[in-house]
C-alpha cells in the first residue's frame, strides 16, 4: 500500500510570494510564542506540528 500524506497544497501567483513567505514567519514567531507559553504537553505537541508543517 501507498504512504498517505496529510496535507493541502495552496497555489501562491508569483506576484505574491513574498507576501507569502512573510506571512509564513509571522505565523512561525507566533507559534514559537504560544510554544514557549505553553505548558500542557498535548499543546505543546500541536504547535511542534503547526511549525513543522511550515517548514524551515
Amino acid at each position: 500500500m501507498g504512504k498517505y500524506v496529510g496535507g493541502f497544497v495552496v497555489p501562491v501567483p508569483k506576484d505574491n510570494l513574498d507576501a507569502y513567505r512573510q506571512m509564513v514567519e509571522e505565523a512561525r514567531g507566533a507559534y514559537q510564542r504560544a510554544l514557549s507559553l505553553t505548558q500542557q504537553q498535548w499543546e505543546q505537541q500541536f504547535l511542534e506540528r503547526r511549525l513543522a508543517e511550515l517548514g524551515k
